[in-house]
């Protein structure tokens, strides 16, 4: 059984650095910077981004990338490594089955 913290607050914009496991000993060793998601965060280029005119767009964009860090958190708990590769919209697809689950399970 693995225990899920609930935060107060959605996670912010860069904390994945602060998650990644091996950031201390990278940056002790003189690391220039940390790995930066938060500018590949986004369903695509364009009207696709989160700068898209489409108000849709825009929104599924924020809570895709919020999800997507929140899905990193699951791995991290589960022991499993940063999922680099998954995209903005599995992110918010598989979180937003997750959280429904939940949902049931305490109603």
């Amino acid at each position: 059984a693995r225990a899920i913290l609930a935060a107060p607050r959605p996670v912010p914009p860069g904390a994945i650095q602060r998650l990644t496991p091996d950031a201390p000993a990278r940056m002790l060793a003189g690391a220039p910077r940390l790995d930066h998601f938060d500018d590949k965060l986004r369903l695509g280029p364009g009207r696709l981004g989160p700068r898209s005119p489409i108000r849709l767009v825009k929104v599924v964009n924020g809570i895709g990338a919020l999800a997507w860090y929140y899905e990193q958190l699951e791995r991290l708990a589960d022991n499993l490594p940063i999922d680099e590769k998954m995209s903005v919209l599995n992110a918010f697809i598989v979180n937003e089955r997750r959280e429904k689950q939940r949902v049931k399970r305490l109603a």
